[in-house]
């Protein structure tokens, strides 16, 4: 394992866990597909976060202030979460670097979104789809490729935008946290 090229794609809490593993690690530094980040493997498959994968898609800002989330959260001013285009991942850690590779921000899935799943064509939201879980298969979100959306594939909160220091649509690495 190269140090160095750890340091690049994974930040000292991801590098310090993998030296510390015990399972031989080799690693890939490899890009499959423009979205999805292989840093690490290991022959043993049972061992968790044994393949650390971080998803490169579009985030934007949530916004929406004072709203309650699909999981139950009034959103506050400078608010740290994210949303996700799947239901079922309320409280569910994620890590989100901003592509200078700067250290990981921590929060949770607090929101369903962006664009999916939604029934209903509204002002808000004309797109309409059943729930999009790209992280299980292409690793590329729907609204990537829809006209309806401004593909993105992962909203922030007001905070969490902020500490990754966006100002606009930006283009984020994420993954599930421990």
């Amino acid at each position: 394992m190269v140090g160095s090229e750890l340091d690049v794609l994974c930040g000292a809490e991801d590098q310090e866990e993998l030296e510390n593993a015990s399972v031989p690690f080799t690693l890939l530094y490899a890009l499959y597909a423009p979205t999805r980040w292989y840093i690490a493997n290991t022959t043993y498959a049972t061992v968790t976060n044994a393949v650390n994968v971080w998803f490169q898609v579009l985030a934007s800002d949530e916004g929406l202030v004072g709203q309650t989330t699909a999981c139950g959260h009034v959103i506050q001013p400078q608010d740290q979460f994210v949303a996700l285009p799947s239901t079922g991942l309320c409280g569910v850690s994620v890590n989100l670097k901003a592509m200078s590779f700067s250290p990981a921000q921590v929060t949770t899935v607090e929101d369903v979104g962006p664009w999916y799943p939604n029934h209903t064509a509204t002002k808000g939201n004309p797109c309409v789809g059943p729930a999009d879980p790209y992280w299980n298969s292409s690793g590329v979100p729907r609204a990537q490729g829809s006209s309806c959306s401004n593909g993105a594939g992962i909203d922030l909160a007001d905070g969490t935008f902020a500490a990754l220091g966006f100002l606009g649509n930006s283009s984020v690495l994420w993954r599930f946290g421990q």
